[in-house]
This record gives structure tokens, C-alpha cells and sequence, in this order.
């Protein structure tokens, strides 16, 4: 058990980089699609602002329903790259408990297809850094302190089951 809470616990800086730059990818695809958007809006509304705020409400004026896809686009673009931006700014050792939690506390429909395509996709790579190390021995710290607890509860339960089985022949 300690063994594999270790191995499962060196994949996890691996995994975060993986996430990490499944986060890069979308969001860059994302401003992409927007930017697009806003060029094709601009050619067909030739006074277009430049600014976003601007252009966006010019672009309610005239076509609200495209104007509130568009933002809620940008919004997304937006969580996705401050996401990206926490797991990337932050120090080597700590990435993959940010990155775990960008996974578990995002909106499910804004990070749902994200982490389908890391797991999906994702080859497990021994990471042997500092902070893979570091995780192999916390993982290793925990993987014995689960096995140990599981051991003294088989036992403590044998025990009970030896004790009854006294019981009832001292009867």
C-alpha cells in the first residue's frame, strides 16, 4: 500500500504539468474562437470599438444574443487563463495541489472537457525533481500510515471475532 501511494504520489507533478497545459491550450483556442468572433463582427459593423467593454456593448445594441455569447466566451477565456496563471506562477512543490484543486473546485462546465482530455490522454511520467521526491515520501508517509491502520483494524476485528467465539463455548 505504501508502495503505491509512493508511485501514485511521484505522477502527481507530471499530472499537474499535464493539466497545466491542457488549461494553456484551451484558453489560447478560446481567444482564438473569440477573436474571430470579434473580426467578423467588426467587418460586418464597420464603427466597431476596439475595446472589449466597448465593443461588446455595441455589439448588444444591434445583436444582444451574439453579444451575450461572446462575453460569456471572454469569461470563460478569462477563469481558464487565471487558472493557468495560479499553477504556472506558483513554486514547483506546490503546483499540483493548486492544480488539484483548479480541478476540484472549478465550474464543472468550464473545466468538465479539460479534465476528461488530461485523464484521457495523460501517460504516466515518474517525475524526478525535488518536488517528485518530495511527493514519493509523502505518499509513502501515507500509503504506510493507511496500511498500518487497516492492519490494526483486521486485527482489532479478528480479536472481537476470536473473543465472541470464547464467549460462546465458555457457555
Amino acid at each position: 500500500m505504501a508502495l503505491i501511494c509512493a508511485v501514485a504520489a511521484l505522477l502527481a507533478p507530471g499530472l499537474a504539468h499535464d493539466y497545466a497545459a491542457a488549461l494553456l491550450e484551451v484558453s489560447r483556442e478560446e481567444r482564438r474562437d473569440i477573436e474571430q468572433r470579434m473580426v467578423s463582427a467588426r467587418r460586418f459593423y464597420a464603427n466597431a470599438p476596439a475595446d472589449d467593454a466597448a465593443f461588446l456593448e455595441a455589439l448588444r445594441k444591434v445583436e444582444p444574443s451574439n453579444a451575450e455569447t461572446l462575453a460569456a466566451a471572454i469569461d470563460r477565456a478569462h477563469r481558464i487563463e487565471l487558472a493557468y496563471g495560479r499553477i504556472a506562477d506558483a513554486r514547483p512543490l506546490i503546483q499540483p495541489i493548486i492544480a488539484g484543486w483548479e480541478m476540484l473546485s472549478a465550474r464543472h462546465d468550464d473545466m468538465a472537457g479539460i479534465r476528461q482530455t488530461v485523464l484521457e490522454t495523460y501517460h504516466p511520467e515518474v517525475s524526478l525533481t525535488l518536488a517528485g521526491g518530495v511527493y514519493a515520501l509523502a505518499g509513502l508517509a501515507i500509503g504506510t500510515l493507511i496500511s498500518r491502520g487497516l492492519l490494526a483494524l483486521l486485527s482489532r476485528l479478528r480479536r472481537l471475532g476470536t473473543d465472541r467465539d470464547r464467549t460462546r463455548y465458555a457457555r
